[in-house]
């Protein structure tokens, strides 16, 4: 059985680099939740490397509504409010 990984998550958006040192490295967006942990946020089908949907929320407080993959929450467009 497949576990439902939707879930909420309440904190402040930040962006720093990810990936150092490999090919992947980039400028990513995170959320920093209440709890300390460090989610990258992503949206599904965007191109991590130059989508800025995120930018409009660094520092600030948002929930939303998404996917946890590992370290990667997946979060849909229409599902984030600033707090």
């Amino acid at each position: 059985m497949l576990e439902n990984k939707t879930r909420r998550e309440t904190g402040t958006v930040i962006k720093k680099g990810f990936g150092s040192g490999s090919k992947s490295e980039h400028e990513a967006y995170f959320l920093k939740t209440n709890e300390g942990k460090e989610l990258v946020l992503r949206r599904r089908n965007a191109n991590p490397f130059m989508d800025t949907f995120f930018e409009k929320y660094i520092n600030k407080q948002i929930e939303c509504k998404g996917v946890l993959e590992g370290y990667i929450f997946f979060v849909a467009d229409n599902d984030v409010q600033v707090k």
